[in-house]
């Protein structure tokens, strides 16, 4: 029986460093781009809020303007006001056109009980335009 015998030592192999100059530098490099690729897209994504954000400012103001506008036109006061003046002259051609009363007759017996029902129980005063 032959015995073969290794000569071979690995330790007199060329071996691979792992970390040497170059291959330090290319991961730096590779450190650097991601860096400057991640800072790019944080000032892209900044700018994209900015104009968001003005954006949504002007429609806040257009929204609270239209806001204002639409709280002055439809205001409790005004309507009551308007109800008002059209109650008082109402009552200042009543008299006027007796014949009238003979028309609405029913009529003002409904819209006195509707009144009597929506404004008793909440305590509203109402006023009344039909004698």
């Amino acid at each position: 029986m032959s015995q073969q015998i290794n000569l071979f030592n690995p330790i007199f192999m060329k071996q691979r460093k792992i970390f040497s100059l170059l291959t330090m530098l290319q991961a730096l490099f590779l450190i650097l781009v991601g860096s400057l690729l991640f800072y790019g897209y944080a000032i892209y994504q900044s700018q994209q809020l900015q104009r968001q954000s003005a954006q949504s400012a002007k429609l806040y103001d257009a929204e609270q303007a239209r806001l204002a506008r639409q709280t002055a036109e439809f205001s409790p006061e005004q309507a009551n006001q308007q109800l008002q003046s059209e109650v008082q002259q109402l009552e200042k051609n009543w008299p006027n056109k007796p014949s009238w009363s003979r028309r609405l007759n029913p009529v003002c017996l409904v819209i006195r009980m509707v009144i009597r029902n929506i404004c008793a129980p909440s305590r509203v005063r109402c006023c009344k335009v039909y004698g």
